[in-house]
C-alpha cells in the first residue's frame, strides 16, 4: 500500500474544521512573546484552557492539589456541591459571606457554634425563632434593652436567688394569680388599688400582732422602726 497518495489512511471520528491551518489574530497572541506566558493575551498563565462546551471528568481515586497562591472562581451559573461523607473546611484567616437572595439552612443530626471572640447579630429586619422543643439558654451576664417587650405564653415559671427589679412604671392584668411569700419585705410611697373580688385563705383567720409595745426602741441603722414593721405585719394578716 503505498503511503504518499493523497489518501486518508484512518478515518476521523470528528469532521475536520478545516481551520487548523489558519493562525489566530495578532490581538490574540503575541509572536513576540511565544516563548513566555504572556503570549496568550488575557489568559496569563503557564496552563491556559479554553473549551467550547461541556467538560466531564472521572478520577476513581483520591486527587490532592496545592496552591501556593491564590485562587479566583467565578460560576456564572448555579453551583450544586454533593460531599457522600465527611467534610472539614479550615480558613485560617478572615471569611467573608455575601448572599443576595434567601438561605435555607437545615440540620438533620446534631449541631454545636463555638464564638471564642465576640459575636454579633443583627437582623434589619424582623426576626422569628420556633423553638418546638426546650430552649436552654445559659450566660453569665444577661444584658436586654428593648424598646417593647411582649411576652406571650401558657405555662410562666421563673426562679432566682435574689431578684431586683427598678420599673417608673409597671401595669399588670391577671385573670387568676396564686402566690406563695416566706418573707415579704415591701415599701410603697404611694399605693392606690381597686379590687373588685379578694379572698385570701390563711392559716389562721384572726389577726396576730407580733408586737403590740408602747415603747418604742431606737430605730434601728437599717431605716427600720419596730412600728414600721408592726404595720407590715399588720397588713400581712389583712
Amino acid at each position: 500500500m503505498a503511503v504518499f497518495d493523497k489518501s486518508t489512511k484512518i478515518g476521523r471520528s470528528v469532521a475536520d474544521p478545516g481551520t487548523d491551518n489558519k493562525l489566530p489574530g495578532a490581538s490574540a497572541l503575541s509572536f513576540g512573546a511565544i516563548s513566555s506566558t504572556g503570549a496568550l493575551a488575557g489568559c496569563p498563565g503557564a496552563d491556559s484552557k479554553l473549551i467550547q462546551g461541556d467538560q466531564w471528568e472521572m478520577i476513581q481515586g483520591k486527587r490532592q492539589g496545592t496552591i501556593t497562591s491564590d485562587w479566583t472562581q467565578t460560576t456564572m451559573g448555579s453551583k450544586t456541591c454533593t460531599v457522600l461523607q465527611n467534610r472539614v473546611t479550615s480558613t485560617l484567616a478572615n471569611r467573608n459571606d455575601t448572599i443576595i437572595g434567601s438561605t435555607v439552612q437545615t440540620n438533620v443530626g446534631a449541631a454545636a457554634h463555638t464564638y471564642i471572640s465576640n459575636h454579633v447579630v443583627t437582623h434589619a429586619s424582623m426576626g422569628m425563632r420556633f423553638e418546638p422543643g426546650t430552649w436552654l439558654h445559659f450566660a453569665t451576664n444577661w444584658v436586654l434593652a428593648h424598646s417593647s417587650l411582649k411576652n406571650i405564653g401558657v405555662l410562666y415559671f421563673q426562679f432566682f436567688g435574689v431578684y431586683v427589679s427598678v420599673t417608673p412604671a409597671y401595669g399588670e392584668v391577671r385573670g387568676v394569680y396564686g402566690g406563695y411569700t416566706t418573707v415579704y419585705l415591701h415599701a410603697e410611697t404611694f399605693d392606690n388599688q381597686a379590687v373588685a373580688l379578694k379572698n385570701r385563705l390563711g392559716a389562721v383567720a384572726d389577726k396576730i400582732e407580733a408586737f403590740d409595745c408602747d415603747v418604742v426602741p431606737a430605730e434601728l441603722q437599717l431605716g427600720f422602726s419596730m412600728s414600721a414593721i408592726k404595720m407590715a405585719i399588720n397588713s400581712i394578716c389583712m
